[in-house]
């Protein structure tokens, strides 16, 4: 457990389930990636803290970590990590699972959407790493370095572990904000028509 200024970071435990898929739910409202997965506002209000709540149960609890960041016990931010192990696909016993969660989300774009998932695979570097799939912050607590800490978390975990970082983001955030903590840009992804993401890769130190 981490704290700065207030804000300590801490393991997330089953408990604080609900109070995570809320949070990311509002934090991810109006990323592009997102807004590719689940078109239409209301649509992503429903359905986003489902699928951040399938994610972390089936995946991120089991073979990953979550990290919470809370000031005053009021959580205000979330990062799930799928960690050092198999990927989402290969950690399931076949292709089904994740077919069936994209379709809850998906519905007719099922197959476009898996094709999304299928190009977002193929980037990933084959050398192990730590796979930082979603941070986010509350939108009512930006501007207050929740983000940036839970970053920081998953930076120094890495260093510990002598693992390098690998993350995506929507092509509209400002690349030097991961530029400063050592990241570099590794490529670039285009969604079959969706957005482009940014992929970036850090070396441990």
């Amino acid at each position: 457990m981490a704290s700065t200024g207030g804000l300590v970071v801490r393991s997330a435990t089953r408990a604080d389930l609900p109070r995570i898929t809320a949070v990311l739910g509002r934090a991810f409202q109006d990323d592009p990636f997102m807004a590719w997965l689940v078109p239409g506002a209301g649509r992503r209000r429903r359905q986003l803290p489902r699928f951040f709540a399938l994610n972390a149960r089936d995946e991120h609890f089991r073979l990953g970590s979550i990290e919470v960041a809370e000031r005053d016990s009021v959580l205000q931010g979330a990062g799930l990590h799928a960690g050092e192990g198999p990927s989402l696909g290969a950690a399931l016993p076949d292709d089904l699972i994740l077919r069936l969660r994209l379709a809850m989300v998906a519905g007719s774009r099922t197959s476009e959407v898996l094709k999304g998932f299928e190009l977002l695979e193929a980037a990933r570097p084959a050398d192990p790493h730590w796979y930082g799939r979603f941070v986010g912050a509350d939108p009512d607590r930006t501007g207050r370095g929740v983000g940036a800490r839970l970053l920081r978390s998953v930076v120094n975990h890495c260093d510990a572990k002598g693992l390098p970082l690998y993350f995506e983001i929507s092509n509209h955030d400002p690349v030097g904000r991961y530029e400063r903590i050592g990241c570099e840009v590794h490529g670039k992804v285009v969604l079959p028509n969706g957005p482009e993401l940014i992929t970036f890769w850090r070396e441990p130190r």
